[in-house]
């Protein structure tokens, strides 16, 4: 499990994987929490920079990760507000880093790489957010249409809302539904 935005979520991670993680509900896998340096460079990592930031994960991080620890390339990766929207794109894109991700609180591709979307296996999407956050649930719904409207090979989706929840509270209970 890949966790954007680690400094925020890497705790709630851990503690799902170790509360949740019999044969039954999940298997055991490794954490890893990549953190960022300021709301700035947040934003141009999953922005502007995010060729640079995919090519990090790809050609440093994700081979590091595979020769130190015993992996089986299993990955999910889990992104919140503008890291959903950076996952959108590089799921549908860049098909055999991620098995599966989990979003919240944002997200949203083009049609044009919803569309062009291929795959020989399958690749899982979880989307979550609620209607009390007026920041990004007009991208998800947005997102979840465009899905919906073009239903992409390959691509096993699903979009929960969980309206009880606000912005700042949703990532840990989407991270946990995500997962299961």
């Amino acid at each position: 499990l890949y966790i954007l935005d680690g400094q925020w979520f890497f705790s709630s991670g851990v503690a799902i994987q170790k509360a949740l993680r019999t044969p039954v509900n999940i298997p055991e896998m490794i954490v890893v929490g990549i953190m960022k340096v300021s709301n700035r460079s947040r934003r141009t990592l999953f922005g502007n920079d995010s060729a640079k930031f995919t090519s990090f994960l790809k050609d440093e991080l994700l081979p590091f990760i595979d020769l130190k620890f015993r992996t089986n390339k299993e990955r999910i990766i889990f992104g919140w507000e503008s890291a959903s929207s950076y996952i959108s794109e590089m799921i549908l894109k860049e098909k055999n880093l991620f098995s599966g991700a989990i979003i919240t609180n944002g997200g949203g591709a083009s049609e044009k790489s919803v569309k062009e979307f291929n795959s020989d296996k399958d690749i899982y999407l979880y989307i979550a957010n609620s209607r009390k956050d007026i920041y990004t649930i007009a991208n998800s719904d947005a997102f979840n249409e465009e899905l919906k409207k073009n239903n992409p090979k390959n691509l096993i989706w699903k979009y929960e809302l969980f309206n009880d929840q606000k912005h700042s509270t949703l990532a840990p209970l989407a991270m946990h539904k995500g997962i299961q």
